[in-house]
């Protein structure tokens, strides 16, 4: 009893007196633990009564930096918001093998604001899966329906090739959020259940998708069914073409550009063409629109989070004073309106100048059987 009291208060005055976080167990030359100093009450050479042993392994500590994040928002749970966020060592748009995921199944204090989900910063420790609370994760099982087993919890899970997956389940440890504006940083360190340590580090983007059945109120009206009746060629002037950049659009990511390309037909504004296309200006910092497809995306799916090039579907916007439309739409005879929401525009030449501007569109609206709308233009664009 007296090694175990003399080594709680070696410890004690070392954490005291050292800045450091992390506390390391070694043995010969070979880190066999690794532990977050505020993770720790206290350490001996014996157990105490009541403390729970962990099950031996080989204590190799893996540092795992991930590359991509793709949380879930999976409703209310016990006065809890209930999230599931997958990390991949592959960017969010890789799913070919070998891969690399990292499932964590998390609670969070209640979601109140739905428009704006958010993973709550704070650390989150291991909790029980039938007793929901906040800051919790939850530890990894494994569930058979029929013959196909299935991981649930917080596990990982190593995809070497198409035809194997292997889970190995998360049962300990300690999971650090913090974020700043719409970058967030995740660490911390996890105990599996071979007795491995995965340290976990992700810093980037997280756009929670919310596949719960809890909606916000609707800020946004259902799109007009389209009035088009067949396919149509738009043909504008070139002396009637102009672009304006919405680049406060997407507040949630400051770095696209949002063009709104206006392509009018006659000189009295009764037909017109819109487009909608975004640019990563980090990515594109030189270029007004690199050359390139722009397929049209999913405004909902999360794919802000990492489109460099795209086309933004039709969509409408409602406050307290008007009702504004947004994305592809095209016009005829000033009020007749066709929602464009799929297909693509392509950009011929890197847009430089406003000068000097070839694309062709290819879009359909948003019919049962939908209708094509095409159009190419080169020409100069009036910035407004």
């Amino acid at each position: 009893m007296k090694k175990y009291l003399l080594l709680t208060a070696l410890l004690a005055n070392m954490f005291a007196a050292s800045a450091q976080e992390t506390m390391y167990l070694i043995k010969g030359d070979k880190v066999v633990g690794k532990y977050a100093v505020a993770d720790v009450d206290y350490a001996a050479f014996t157990l105490p009564e009541g403390v729970q042993d962990l099950p031996h392994g080989s204590g190799v500590v893996e540092d795992k930096t991930y590359m991509s994040a793709s949380p879930v928002y999976l409703g209310t749970d016990k006065d809890c918001g209930h999230f599931q966020i997958q990390l991949s060592t592959k960017p969010i748009t890789d799913e070919n093998p070998p891969l690399e995921l990292l499932y964590l199944q998390i609670s969070t204090p209640l979601i109140t604001d739905l428009k704006n989900i958010q993973i709550a910063e704070g650390t989150y420790t291991l909790g029980d899966a039938e007793a929901i609370a906040p800051f919790k994760f939850y530890p990894g099982i494994l569930l058979t329906e029929g013959t196909q087993q299935l991981a649930a919890g917080t596990v990982v899970v190593n995809r070497p090739d198409n035809a194997t997956t292997d889970y190995i389940l998360v049962t300990d440890g300690a999971l650090s959020v913090k974020m700043e504006g719409t970058q967030y940083t995740l660490s911390g360190m996890l105990k599996l259940e071979n007795g491995n340590i995965v340290e976990l580090a992700y810093s980037g983007p997280m756009v929670v998708i919310n596949q719960s059945d809890e909606q916000p109120p609707v800020d946004e009206e259902p799109l007009p069914a389209s009035a088009l009746t067949e396919n149509y060629t738009c043909t504008p002037l070139p002396s009637e073409a102009y672009v304006t950049n919405y680049k406060n659009l997407f507040a949630d990511a400051p770095r696209l550009d949002y063009f709104m390309l206006s392509l009018y037909e006659d000189s009295g504004y009764a037909n017109c063409l819109d487009i909608a296309l975004v640019v990563d200006r980090e990515k594109h910092p030189d270029v007004l629109l690199p050359k390139g497809n722009y397929p049209v995306f999913n405004r909902m799916d999360g794919s802000l989070a990492s489109i460099e090039l795209g086309t933004c579907p039709a969509f409408i916007v409602k406050t307290e004073t008007l009702i504004a439309n947004y994305g592809c739409w095209l016009t005829l005879g000033y009020t007749d309106k066709a929602p464009l929401i799929n297909g693509y525009v392509e950009v011929l030449e890197d847009v430089t100048s406003w000068n000097n501007v070839k694309i062709r569109a290819t879009l359909t609206d948003n019919a049962e059987t939908p209708h094509t709308v095409t159009c190419e233009y080169a020409g100069s664009l009036m910035e407004l």
